[in-house]
């Protein structure tokens, strides 16, 4: 046993030289996992002189971590070939190949990396992952990543041609489908890293609805992360920008300026009944919140005009107005509406979910029609 963990039992040969000690032909027997190899130890200096040369098979890296005496940040199966020396330099070395299966991090989001191929060399104080693949459900990331110990810093570069995003669940409970091509490039240090995305799809599948030339860029900015989302939406272009903190759960801001744009086809992003009112927006939308949790998302528009359309009765503000969304409520200031044969101020309140309460105070004259237009059964006029 080792660290607490039983290992099994070991057979192999034990040779002892001059100035070393030899272990050939070494094997661990366990029912859950296999390991052999070779060993060589300095017989004065172990910890200065040595050389391993392994193949494992299944090996948990719980072990791993109570080894090294380090917090388990991942959960996995480790197989492959290594070979580790240290000479009278001090210089560690090292090379080989690696697989890791059954992949589990908490930093991870869920069912997005869940498995690594990589080959792997040590020497000069930098690890050189090199023709490294990662695996998930969507599909497969290569690229490679370069870390130096000393300093801490790394770079890497990965690129995804084909990822269906159906397969991953990465903005709440929004679903996601179509083909994307990813490239992630980072640098820095393991405190302050720096990583760049850019993605692309010719459609992109949100909802009920369609995205027509998607691109994205992500670029770090002083400890966040600044994104440009363009592309098709309603056969109109459009342009999100905004900024997203790189941890969990990824707040963030977003702005996004609108030309009588619909807007039920963004609310049906969120919410799963949409009021049937039909409303157009020209001037800017705010957003704030989290990437994995929409339930506390806040909306401010700026709005020059808010033009509203229920049946067939149309109303539109005679001027700027400033709305907000939040608690799931949309909230309306004072603001003076026209239409025809109407002539009103408005303000209250109406709860999108739950019960959908309406709380609105009007003062003016409005045609009918627009009553009409709100009644299920029957009929006025005037």
């Amino acid at each position: 046993a080792i660290a607490g963990h039983s290992l099994g039992s070991v057979s192999g040969e034990v040779h002892l030289e001059a100035d070393e000690y030899r272990f050939e032909s070494v094997e661990l027997i366990n029912p859950d996992f296999e390991l052999s190899g070779s060993a060589w130890l300095d017989r004065f200096s172990p910890a200065e002189r040595f050389g391993i040369q392994t193949q494992v098979t299944g090996f948990p890296s719980e072990i791993l971590f109570d080894l090294l005496q380090t917090e388990p940040y991942l959960s996995a199966l480790v197989s492959g070939q290594l070979a580790i020396a240290r000479d009278e330099s001090g210089e560690l070395t090292g090379n080989g190949t690696l697989q890791v299966a059954d992949l589990e991090a908490p930093e991870l989001p869920e069912e997005t990396v869940n498995g690594v191929s990589t080959r792997f060399e040590l020497v000069n104080g930098t690890l050189r992952l090199q023709d490294t693949v990662l695996f998930s459900p969507a599909g497969e990331l290569h690229g490679f990543l370069d870390y130096t110990f000393e300093s801490g810093t790394f770079s890497t570069s990965f690129e995804g041609k084909v990822l269906a995003l159906d397969q991953l669940q990465l903005l709440a409970s929004v679903p996601l489908t179509g083909n994307l091509e990813l490239s992630v490039h980072g640098k820095g240090s393991t405190d302050k890293p720096e990583i760049s995305v850019t993605a692309a799809s010719e459609v992109l599948e949100i909802a009920d609805y369609s995205l027509q030339n998607f691109q994205l860029s992500c670029v770090p900015e002083a400890g966040i992360t600044r994104f440009n989302i363009g592309g098709a939406f309603l056969d109109q272009p459009f342009e999100l920008t905004g900024t997203v903190e790189p941890v969990t759960p990824f707040p963030f801001k977003a702005q996004l300026l609108l030309s009588s744009t619909p807007v039920s086809p963004y609310l049906k992003l969120f919410m799963e009944e949409v009021p049937e009112i039909e409303a157009f927006l020209t001037g800017k939308i705010e957003a704030e919140g989290m990437l994995t949790e929409f339930s506390d998302l806040q909306v401010t528009g700026d709005l020059q005009e808010l033009r509203l359309i229920l049946r067939d009765y149309e109303l539109r503000t005679a001027e700027p107005i400033t709305i907000t969304y939040n608690d799931k409520s949309l909230k309306i200031p004072s603001t003076r509406f026209t239409g025809e044969e109407s002539d009103f101020t408005l303000r209250g309140r109406l709860d999108l979910e739950g019960q959908k309460s309406v709380n609105l105070k009007v003062i003016g004259t409005s045609n009918l029609r627009l009553l009409n237009a709100a009644l299920e059964d029957g009929s006025v006029e005037g």
